[in-house]
């Protein structure tokens, strides 16, 4: 988002032109809080842009910094600041720099003070979270006297609501930190002050009572009407344009304690009366990714819309690109999100070619995007390529930013292992996950806390893969190294790291599954049952799909061992579980509806329950047919297998003409798709040939 211009008369302007060099001015300060900021020196500034980075005066802070091949209005790109001790507090401002005739600002505070005033702001969040969660649930149990449906959905919405806070609160944290409060009016200052010590309900009531919108109307007016009078009312403009910028941050302080406050109907209210009386692209583009985020997907779009209306750059069009196809993306209009992706990679293209420093990282971005959406529908070969080529610009920019860029190159290696791993391309896997996981050792011996979680998913992937090429010994050491690291994260953060714990718990149970060590299997598949049940109990929404994975993963165990009772129950449980979800939400649950279905069907089939076991199956193809006509790409190959296991189940129970069409039928869809992927259909085509063969036989034995 951008923001306002920050002018100081301190700074003398200093810009130089070259031949295609400019040497940009700036200045370094120390944040005071309400009290004006005051220089500061010895600070490191580096621009990718620029070949060597400089210190800023010891006395009054400013610096000087030549930026080689870009011109006025360029985008500098990313930028390393650094102080022993202290960390940027105007961070988005810096990461939207350009080049332009007045000054930079870099406003730097304490590190230690920014962590802990972070740290009690989500303690505060967390703690009004719980007390909304706790004041809305007695007046539900209060309102429904008996359980209902209603009751239920009821609990559901609240639920919903809790985890929603939750899983911003870090976020909202930080922007609320990182508010200055030498740039809002009195009242506002007063209210973030009650809002830091705890004190929310008076710090609310003092928000409210500055009624920011509508002085921001009468300042609105006061500015028209100074417009029209242009040369008697020139100092009454100025005056009131001061007036809007304090009252613009004053609204935006409001919307930030609202979200800390966890109360997203008055944030998302104040938002849109902001954007309604704006117009402005900035609020307009923030209320609609605010939108998106709570899942108002029509409100989003419409906004986004609006937005596009009024971009007059690049910039801005290719971010309201980017945030609509990442919402059809969401939403499941993927042709749609493809499209807009697209254009978002054909402008940024466009703009790496005047200026390679700003934009490349924006080109591998939007590359990996188009990747995902492609590896997503099964257009391998494009994702392949798209991964490719933004791992090959991320090196280039990590050899001049390391700091910035190792991280994205880990993690397109990751995503690149992964699609190679899906298309049995193991060695190439192995490779880059290999690669990825030294990258991510290296961060973790500088940052344990940002980086130890991606090493674990990495050695969770590596693990994997070792268990897919039956390395089985590589397979567990990698897989209880993650689940070492995990367990110790969710020592210090179990809301944060717990669910990792029970991912990594299957996984390991899954490997001692497959080694015949059963005992052990049962236990690492009952804990992580147990802690996903446990989860689920508060935040339903988030953790039901996990508890309905551990139910599935478990029954298969109790299958395989002849535990048939234990199984079906399981299983039935998880297709319960997966049924309501998927009538809330289709598009993303009754994939797993059908798998379930699959499941139970192969256990009835196994205990000569063949009614039932045909049911399930023809309900399971029932589902993916129709979810294929949305989405060929993604679920045809699960149309296959269904048919493959019809067709068995009627030889099995002698109805040859039917197994022998569902074969066909399956055949077809594998050998198409084995066209784009021959080495991952190969063998099902050759299952389903010797199938086919084996009916003609007995057919010509028969004659």
């Amino acid at each position: 988002m951008k923001k306002a211009i920050l002018f100081f008369t301190a700074i003398f302007l200093s810009i130089t032109l070259q031949a295609q060099e400019v040497t940009q001015a700036g200045a370094t300060y120390r944040y005071n809080g309400k009290e004006q900021r005051t220089p500061i020196g010895r600070v490191y500034v580096k621009s990718t842009s620029s070949p060597n980075g400089v210190l800023s005066d010891s006395i009054d802070g400013t610096f000087s910094i030549t930026l080689p091949g870009l011109e006025m209005g360029d985008r500098i790109g990313a930028v390393t600041i650094t102080k022993r001790g202290m960390m940027i507090f105007n961070k988005q401002a810096v990461e939207e720099w350009s080049v332009r005739k007045e000054p930079l600002s870099i406003i730097l505070c304490d590190a230690a003070e920014f962590e802990k005033k972070r740290n009690n702001l989500i303690a505060i969040g967390e703690r009004e979270a719980k007390k909304r969660y706790d004041k809305q649930l007695a007046e539900i149990e209060a309102l429904y006297k008996e359980e209902s449906v209603e009751y239920y959905k009821k609990l559901d919405e609240l639920q919903k609501e809790l985890s929603a806070a939750r899983e911003k609160l870090e976020e909202y944290a930080d922007v609320f930190a990182r508010i200055d409060e030498s740039e809002i009016d009195t009242l506002a200052q007063q209210a973030v002050e009650l809002f830091n010590a705890g004190e929310l309900e008076r710090a609310i009531e003092l928000f409210e009572q500055g009624n920011y919108i509508e002085k921001l109307r009468n300042t609105n007016r006061t500015i028209k009407q100074a417009d029209e009078l242009i040369t008697t009312a020139q100092q009454a403009k100025s005056l009131a344009a001061g007036d809007k910028e304090k009252q613009l941050q004053s609204i935006k302080t409001q919307v930030a304690a609202y979200k800390l406050q966890n109360n997203w109907e008055k944030a998302g209210e104040l938002l849109k009366a902001l954007a309604d009386e704006e117009k402005t692209y900035e609020t307009m583009i923030e209320y609609a990714e605010f939108c998106e985020k709570q899942n108002k997907f029509k409100e989003a779009e419409a906004y986004c819309n609006n937005c596009l209306d009024i971009a007059d750059n690049d910039d801005d069009k290719a971010t309201t690109l980017n945030n609509l196809a990442i919402l059809y993306s969401n939403t499941q209009r993927l042709k749609e999100s493809e499209k807009y992706f697209s254009e978002v990679l054909e402008i940024f293209r466009r703009l790496a070619m005047e200026n390679p420093a700003a934009y490349e990282p924006d080109v591998a971005m939007t590359l990996n995007n188009l990747a995902i959406l492609y590896s997503d529908t099964q257009r391998l070969k494009e994702s392949e390529q798209y991964y490719i080529e933004a791992l090959e610009i991320y090196k280039r920019i990590a050899k001049e930013n390391p700091e910035a860029y190792k991280p994205n190159v880990a993690m397109t290696l990751n995503n690149l292992a992964l699609l190679y791993k899906n298309t049995q391309r193991f060695k190439e896997s192995e490779q880059y996950f290999s690669e990825a996981l030294e990258i991510q050792r290296r961060l973790a011996k500088e940052n344990p806390a940002a980086y130890e979680p991606y090493v674990a998913k990495t050695l969770n992937n590596l693990a994997y893969l070792y268990s897919n090429t039956q390395r089985l010994k590589e397979s567990e050491q990698y897989y209880t190294e993650a689940l070492e690291i995990r367990r110790r994260l969710a020592k210090e953060n179990p809301e944060a790291y717990e669910h990792y714990v029970a991912k990594t718990l299957n996984n390991l149970a899954y490997l001692y599954s497959n080694t015949q060590r059963l005992k052990e299997g049962e236990l690492y598949y009952s804990e992580a049952l147990e802690i996903q049940r446990r989860l689920a109990k508060e935040n339903p929404e988030a953790y039901e799909p996990d508890v309905a994975m551990s139910l599935n993963n478990l029954a298969y165990l109790y299958s395989n061992t002849q535990r048939l009772k234990e199984g079906e129950l399981y299983y039935s449980e998880a297709l319960e579980i997966q049924r309501r979800l998927a009538k809330e939400n289709p598009a993303a649950y009754e994939p797993n509806v059908a798998t379930m279905l699959n499941n139970l069907a192969i256990l009835y089939s196994n205990t000569q329950r063949l009614k039932e076991s045909e049911q399930y199956y023809t309900e399971a193809l029932e589902i993916r047919r129709r979810l294929a006509k949305e989405n060929p790409e993604a679920y045809e190959p699960d149309v296959a297998m269904s048919l493959n296991n019809l067709a068995i189940l009627y030889y099995n129970t002698q109805r040859l003409k039917e197994s022998e069409l569902y074969y066909i039928e399956a055949l077809e869809i594998y050998r198409r798709l084995a066209k784009e992927n021959p080495t991952m259909y190969e063998q099902d085509i050759k299952h389903i040939t010797k199938e086919l063969q084996k009916l003609n036989d007995e057919r010509e034995q028969a004659k």
